[in-house]
């Protein structure tokens, strides 16, 4: 009888990790929202003049 129980137990580990298709649809869109949040804001922080600094600086003063 000790056996019987040990072998629920094993199985009860193995579904302990299982993440539920719904749930993985959750994550999965919750990463797509910060990412489009993060690329508004990109957008929105974006001005023609910031990367002027960048093409006046040649490359070998850089390195």
């Amino acid at each position: 009888m000790a056996a019987s129980g040990s072998d629920t137990t094993t199985d009860g580990d193995a579904s302990a990790y299982f993440i539920s298709p719904r749930r993985k649809l959750e994550i999965l869109g919750l990463v797509l929202m910060v990412l489009a949040l993060l690329l508004s804001l990109a957008f929105l922080s974006y001005h023609a003049e910031d990367s002027a600094v960048l093409r006046e600086v040649e490359v070998g003063k850089v390195l």
